[in-house]
Order: structure tokens, then C-alpha cells, then sequence
């Protein structure tokens, strides 16, 4: 559901998939869906599309500014953190 406090108000935000580790910005979500190959996305709220990012599964991605900051396991045993512009 997404609440809008101004207007005191909720309507539910429908996916098609199954997401996963998510954060809003603005009128953006980002998500992993992890019923469909693990890919990451995101959702516009005001337009109501989902729009694919250009990476894949990241863990626990979220917003900085307009711009997407996560990390991804690229060596054994560590992780890396990364910032990309949207």
C-alpha cells in the first residue's frame, strides 16, 4: 500500500512480480524481484510503470538523490559498494 500523508489516504501499488529489498525516492521505488530471474527495477508512481535498470540483482539498493547506490558480491567473501546515476 502507499500512504499518502497529506491526503490521508492509501491505494495499493500492483506488481507482477514478487519484490524484494526495495526503497522510495520522490515518486520513484526501486525493487528486486526475485520471482523473475532476480532483476533489479523500478516503479514510477506517478505513471505507474515499472521501468528495468540497466543491472541485475544488486543487494539493498537504494536512493541517493537521483542516483542508485548498492552493493554486489564480486569477490569471495566481500562485497562491493556502487553508485550509479538513473
Amino acid at each position: 500500500m502507499l500512504y499518502d500523508i497529506a491526503k490521508k489516504t492509501a491505494s495499493p501499488i500492483y506488481f507482477d512480480i514478487d519484490p524484494y529489498s526495495f526503497s522510495i525516492y520522490g515518486n520513484r521505488i526501486i525493487y528486486n524481484d526475485m520471482f523473475n530471474g532476480m532483476f533489479t527495477g523500478m516503479y514510477d508512481i506517478a505513471t505507474k510503470k515499472h521501468i528495468n535498470l540497466p543491472f541485475t540483482y544488486v543487494s539493498d539498493p537504494n536512493f541517493y538523490g537521483n542516483k542508485v547506490v548498492y552493493d554486489e558480491q564480486r569477490n569471495i567473501g566481500g562485497y562491493d559498494i556502487y553508485i550509479a546515476q538513473i
